[in-house]
């Protein structure tokens, strides 16, 4: 089963935000946005894929921010199989609202 190429987060509010879902060794873009570290499996045959949010960071360059985010991962957090990006502007209230929505 081939890994989704986006995936779609629903926030405590009810809102839907969709990142794109990078591998390991992709690169990350240097820009504004949100990535979460996360791990990502399938369910089984033909049952779709869940996502367990790891680490998540933000700023104005996501590629930094990512870095950050994996030097400070300890081996209990270590579980992550893929970098779920969502780019957008510079706007640093908007992006930490988001991840609150996300993740609680």
């Amino acid at each position: 089963m081939e890994r989704p190429q986006e995936w779609t987060f629903r926030g405590r509010t009810g809102k839907d935000y969709t990142f794109k879902v990078k591998g390991l060794s992709e690169n990350i873009p240097g820009k504004p946005g949100i990535v979460i570290l996360t791990y990502l499996h399938p369910n089984g045959h033909m049952a779709g894929f869940s996502a367990k949010p790891i680490k998540a960071a933000h700023g104005p360059d996501i590629r930094i921010a990512a870095e950050t985010a994996i030097t400070e991962t300890d081996s209990t957090d270590a579980y992550y199989n893929c970098a779920c990006v969502l780019l957008m502007g510079g706007d640093e209230e908007e992006r930490e609202s988001i991840l609150k929505d996300i993740l609680g």
